[in-house]
């Protein structure tokens, strides 16, 4: 038999998140002697903030995501957004390398 739906409380969500993601927090204090082990142990709470949402949201108080009203949107909003990133990094990519020109140029690189 399923367990009924249980109504959301913010003190149960919350202990969730905080019993998941401070542990590796923690261990960033702790461990993270490395660059790549500052990125990794810094990356992982917030991975586990995404998981700590999802464990509630689908076993405790069963609503998911379905009724939270979000869904995927129209294609060419995509479309845009990713044309303006693209764009915007090809840009800095340009001015990074006329930068490196001019400074090759002028003896200072």
């Amino acid at each position: 038999m399923k367990n009924p739906q249980q109504p959301f409380s913010l003190r149960t969500y919350l202990l969730i998140v905080v019993a998941i993601s401070w542990p590796f927090q923690i261990a960033y204090v702790l461990w993270a002697e490395t660059p790549f082990m500052r990125y990794a142990l810094s990356s992982l709470p917030m991975i586990m903030v995404t998981v700590a949402t999802y464990i509630p949201g689908r076993y405790i108080f069963r609503d998911g995501f379905s009724q939270a009203g979000w869904n995927w949107g129209k294609s060419k909003h995509y479309l845009v957004v990713f044309s303006i990133a693209i764009a915007s990094l090809n840009f800095i990519r340009a001015e990074a390398i006329i930068g490196n020109r001019m400074l090759a140029i002028s003896g200072r690189y």
